[in-house]
This record gives structure tokens, C-alpha cells and sequence, in this order.
């Protein structure tokens, strides 16, 4: 199993109540199999979207950049089998991916457990700042 923990976001990117940890319900934190039915992404789409069709209904979760999909490298295609750990934004009503975890077991994480986005690295705690992991902890063989 490979995961995948994007690295710190270019031009000094700050988590904003939208997506930071003040947004997300934790108690609303699930997860959710089913098959891929639509991606929306591409040119000045800041967070692509992704279309997951379950036994019961059809789901719509946010996920991160594109750019953190891409340098992951990790592909969403149609009719691919995907499993999402996702949240509510209580702010918003949009589910949010957590992570991402493909046929193969191979994990993209996009958010903590709170919320924040994981492709921002560090944050600043109490005056101190506290790095997240870089992506990949481990690559393909």
C-alpha cells in the first residue's frame, strides 16, 4: 500500500475557516465505497470534484488542487472502483474528501481528521509550527 501526503502548498497558502479545521463536523466524519461516475476537473477549476456512485445514491465530494492529484500521481477514472473518507463542511454542506484509497490500496490523503487541508505542510499551533508529512512515504515499485 502507498500513501501519499502532499507536500506544502506554493506562495505561502493559509487554511481559511472554508476548509480549516473550524468547518468540518467531526461527528459527520464517515467512509464510502463505490465506483467512480464522474470527475470534474481542468483548467481554473481550483478543487476538482469527483462524482462517487455507491449502492444507494450518488455522492459529491471535493477534493484538493489538481495539482496534488497530479504530482501524487494518482489516477480517478471512470468506472474505477474508489473508497473515500470523507466529512460534511458545516459551513458549506459540501462533503470533503479526507482521502482517497483506489483498488490498490494506494491512500492520497487530502485532509486530517479536522479538516485541514493537508497540502498546506505546516501550521502554526500556539506560536510554534508543526509539520504534517510530505508526500509520498512511500513510492510505486
Amino acid at each position: 500500500m502507498n500513501v501519499a501526503h502532499p507536500g506544502p502548498a506554493g506562495g505561502g497558502a493559509v487554511a481559511g475557516p472554508r476548509y480549516g479545521s473550524g468547518c468540518l463536523d467531526p461527528s459527520s466524519v464517515a467512509t464510502v465505497s463505490g465506483a467512480i461516475e464522474s470527475v470534474n476537473a481542468g483548467a481554473r477549476i481550483q478543487h476538482p470534484t469527483l462524482v462517487l456512485k455507491t449502492s444507494s445514491r450518488l455522492m459529491s465530494f471535493k477534493l484538493g488542487p489538481e495539482r496534488i492529484l497530479l504530482a501524487a500521481d494518482f489516477e480517478l477514472k471512470v468506472a474505477e472502483p474508489l473508497t473515500v473518507r470523507y466529512g460534511v463542511a458545516a459551513c458549506t454542506g459540501d462533503y470533503l474528501a479526507l482521502t482517497l484509497t483506489d483498488a490498490a490500496g494506494n491512500v492520497l490523503v487530502l485532509r486530517t481528521e479536522d479538516g485541514r487541508p493537508a497540502w498546506l505542510g505546516a501550521r502554526r499551533k500556539q506560536g510554534r509550527a508543526t509539520a504534517y508529512p510530505c508526500f509520498p512515504t512511500a513510492w510505486p515499485e
